[in-house]
């Protein structure tokens, strides 16, 4: 059986915490990076760009190492 906090967990930006429905009015997406972080689409470009990292666990990433999510 799952914990209550686990079942609360949404789906939201790692860096700015909007979630689908504010990313998608504004003209972003929500993307998974290769290490399986999710951020929309302005944050992860941005983290790139500055640190070449994901922002969660700081693994190496270059503009190709993340992908849209359709939920």
């Amino acid at each position: 059986s799952e914990s209550a906090e686990k079942k609360k967990r949404k789906i939201e930006c790692g860096v700015c915490f909007d979630g689908p429905d504010e990313i998608e009015a504004s003209g972003r997406s929500l993307v998974s990076t290769n290490c399986g972080h999710i951020f929309c689409s302005d944050c992860i470009k941005l983290a790139i760009k500055n640190c070449k990292q994901c922002p969660q666990c700081r693994k190496r990433l270059t503009m190709k190492q993340f992908h849209a999510l359709y939920i």
